[in-house]
């Protein structure tokens, strides 16, 4: 039983510290968002807002998308970042189309832009940054829902 014990009290520093060496994406470190879209097979250009901060370009489920970083200090140290999609539509969208887009979705929240343009747009909080694997979940998660608004908009 000493021994059970004695391994067990070995075994759990050793997997604590195992679940912290885990890599970290932080909006603080623009590369490390970049990293995980390309990981994920995605193309990702990083460059700067009219503001200074960081933005990336990139695309899926046929439409283009940014990953703006708000909470930036000097365009640095940035604490969260928005994905946003936004569809320029000939004809616009509608305020019920995008309250029932809302209403029915968890993630993703709809709202109308320039021209009743419609646009999707998902918030993710990491001041204290987001293991690897949960980041490429947000992701994952980001172009399943994008992939569902196309085809709401009928884009």
């Amino acid at each position: 039983m000493r021994h059970a014990l004695a391994l067990v009290a070995i075994l759990i520093p050793a997997l604590s510290s195992a679940a912290h060496a885990q890599a970290m994406v932080t909006a603080s470190a623009p590369e490390s968002i970049v990293a995980v879209l390309q990981s994920e097979g995605l193309q990702a250009k990083l460059g700067k807002d009219n503001l200074g901060d960081p933005i990336i370009n990139s695309a899926a489920a046929g439409a283009n998308f940014d990953v703006f970083f708000y909470d930036c200090a000097a365009g640095k140290d940035c604490g969260s970042v928005q994905f946003s999609a936004c569809f320029d539509l000939k004809n616009g969208s509608t305020v019920e189309l995008m309250n029932e887009w809302n209403t029915e979705m968890r993630y993703g929240k709809a709202d109308l832009g320039a021209e009743s343009d419609p646009c999707l747009k998902m918030d993710v909080e990491m001041i204290a940054g987001l293991p690897q694997a949960t980041f490429q979940e947000v992701l994952r998660n980001w172009t399943a829902v994008l992939g569902k608004y196309v085809v709401k908009i009928d884009y």
